[in-house]
């Protein structure tokens, strides 16, 4: 029974330090990354349209973790739809400049936009507010594309790794997505999990147009499911064109 006792406050004593520890660690990153020299085009309170581009560039510096970290610029008050850039290049040790866009979707305000980095596990690690005054109004000339590329559709779907499958969380999953789109403009197409648990899926990358494939990212974080994943297709209007459910059986451990 003495012996139980002191397992279980070893076990305790384990736990609260790798916590502890593991906080540390992430306020480290924090402490580390330095953003400066933010750049915002147009110039801060300028009034838009819908889908008009707020283009973030920025220098950082940073050397601990040694290691790539994922970057957005994005809104996050709900109260306006918006839609922000993937991350496409990541931000490398060292010193550099990122550039980033978001918009919103719909007339409304932007009150603040967020440069966000997570770290390789999608964890983050770093947040930085800045406050704006854009006003974005109704674009009408987008009203013509509501119906853009209907009868659009997706040919075939794979994954990297296959389904199913049992993956450590914070694994990145591709998805390789065979597509005959409909419209010479475009569509903008993501892969969404559906989780209950804490998920990241690729952003917008551009658009794709005509016959052929393109490759999607998400990353699920921490233990659970993951039984199926939405194909979403949006044209230029962010009407969406479709949305189509695949079935998989991903484990996270």
């Amino acid at each position: 029974m003495r012996t139980l006792g002191i397992i279980v406050l070893v076990a305790l004593i384990y736990v609260v330090f790798f916590k502890r520890r593991n906080k540390s660690r992430l306020l480290t990153f924090k402490q580390d990354i330095k953003i400066s020299n933010i750049r915002l085009s147009p110039p801060n309170g300028s009034t838009l349209k819908a889908h008009d581009p707020v283009v973030v560039k920025f220098d950082y510096n940073y050397s601990d973790p040694n290691t790539d970290l994922h970057v957005w610029a994005k809104v996050l008050d709900t109260k306006f739809s918006s839609t922000y850039e993937g991350s496409m290049n990541s931000m490398s040790p060292g010193t550099g400049t990122i550039s980033r866009y978001v918009y919103l979707t719909q007339p409304g305000k932007i009150d603040a936009i967020n440069i966000v980095v997570k770290n390789q596990e999608f964890e983050e690690i770093y947040n930085q507010r800045v406050d704006t005054q854009y006003v974005f109004e109704k674009n009408s000339e987008l009203q013509f594309l509501a119906a853009d590329g209907d009868g659009s559709r997706v040919v075939s779907v794979s994954f990297k790794p296959n389904t199913p499958a049992r993956l450590p969380a914070g694994t990145r999953v591709t998805v390789n997505i065979e597509y005959e789109i409909n419209t010479e403009i475009g569509l903008d197409i993501w892969a969404i999990p559906e989780t209950d648990g804490n998920m990241t899926y690729e952003g917008s990358t551009g658009t794709q147009s005509g016959n052929g494939m393109v490759s999607k990212t998400f990353t699920v974080s921490e233990p659970g499911t993951v039984n199926k994943v939405t194909i979403l297709m949006h044209n230029a209007a962010k009407q969406a064109v479709l949305s189509e459910e695949i079935d998989v059986d991903f484990s996270y451990i």
